[in-house]
């Protein structure tokens, strides 16, 4: 056996409530509700919420076999009752998963085949969500604190955002007097 040497690692990843990503390498970058606000059903009135909707911390793998490691940090407000969403995608490469586990707060996964298919999943602290790679996927924070989920996904996946934006999630989710209440958005 031959150790060449010991290192320190690249990334820290807080397992408390934080659940912050440090070291180097790691890009940040923060959505306000204005910035997609044709996302939500009001979007009239998303597009002057100058709020922070939720900050990404990722780290990119090199090479063409690499991973991405990454955490959402989403805020628990509303859009005229609509709960707080992420932009939502597929994978260019929809042959590509990825995992999502709650470190905090709660929420729902929701993931759409792009067709007649919607499942959501329940996120709370340590559910770990599969998610294929047929699958568009949003999360919504339906809690009272900061919806965090670590992530991590095929670097070749690559993101479809366009996709979304074009055809919107199916369904929606609105405050219903302290209830989850799903509204389809067709019908």
């Amino acid at each position: 056996m031959n150790i060449k040497r010991i290192e320190k690692p690249v990334l820290q990843q807080l397992l408390d409530e934080s659940a912050l990503l440090t070291g180097e390498g790691v890009v940040e970058y923060e959505k306000y509700i204005k910035d997609y606000a044709n996302a939500y059903m009001h979007a009239d009135v998303a597009k002057d919420m100058n709020v922070l909707a939720y900050k990404v911390q990722s780290f990119s793998g090199n090479g063409d076999q690499a991973l991405n490691w990454g955490v959402t940090n989403m805020e628990p407000v509303t859009v005229n009752g609509e709960y707080n969403i992420t932009r939502g995608h597929f994978h260019l490469d929809r042959n590509q998963p990825e995992f999502y586990l709650c470190a905090a707060g709660e929420g729902y996964l929701i993931k759409w085949d792009g067709q007649d298919e919607v499942i959501l999943e329940r996120m709370t602290r340590g559910s770990l969500h599969w998610i294929e790679g047929k699958y568009a996927h949003r999360m919504v924070n339906t809690g009272k604190t900061t919806l965090r989920s670590l992530a991590c996904w095929p670097k070749s996946a690559g993101h479809d955002y366009k996709a979304i934006e074009d055809q919107g999630f199916p369904v929606r989710l609105f405050d219903d007097n302290g209830e989850v209440k799903v509204v389809p958005v067709h019908d």
